[in-house]
This record gives structure tokens, C-alpha cells and sequence, in this order.
């Protein structure tokens, strides 16, 4: 998902959520949710909005995406992976 639809995301009903990404909608008292951006540049806007919306127990991986997999990092992908539209 990118940053851009995270409040549409957010706005979303559980059903339509997954369907459209192929997971189930994380909630603000979840534990495991980190989030992160390819670059490392719009995670800072993705907290803020997570922030804004009562999320309180997320994680952020300061690093990129791409640092996190070239460390080795593990990736869960649940459902099938979304690919945007453009």
C-alpha cells in the first residue's frame, strides 16, 4: 500500500480492505505492525497518519525497505501481494 492510500485504506470497511490487499485491516492496538517505505523517505508520513488515527503500538524501520531485505530481513506477505494501479 503507499503512503498516498493509507487514509482511503484506513477509511475502508474489514471486507473491502481485504479484498483489495489480500489481508486482514490492521487495527491501532496491533503489535506487529512496522512499517517502512522503499527509500526510507515516506515513513514519517505514514506514522503521522497511523498517529493521527490512534495508532499507538506500531513500529518504525527508520531504514528502507531495500536496506531491510539487503540485511537479510524477514518478509511476511499475507494473501496475495498487492500491486498498485496506475
Amino acid at each position: 500500500m503507499t503512503v498516498q492510500e493509507l487514509e482511503a485504506a484506513l477509511d475502508m470497511s474489514e471486507a473491502d480492505f481485504q479484498k483489495k490487499y489480500g489481508f486482514a485491516k490492521f487495527r491501532p492496538d496491533d503489535e506487529k505492525l512496522v512499517i517502512t517505505c522503499r527509500s526510507g523517505r515516506r515513513v514519517g508520513i505514514a506514522h503521522e497518519t497511523l498517529k493521527n488515527r490512534g495508532f499507538s503500538k506500531h513500529r518504525l524501520y527508520r531504514g528502507s525497505f531495500l536496506d531491510w531485505t539487503a540485511k537479510g530481513g524477514s518478509v511476511e506477505q499475507p494473501g496475495k501481494p498487492f500491486e498498485p494501479q496506475e
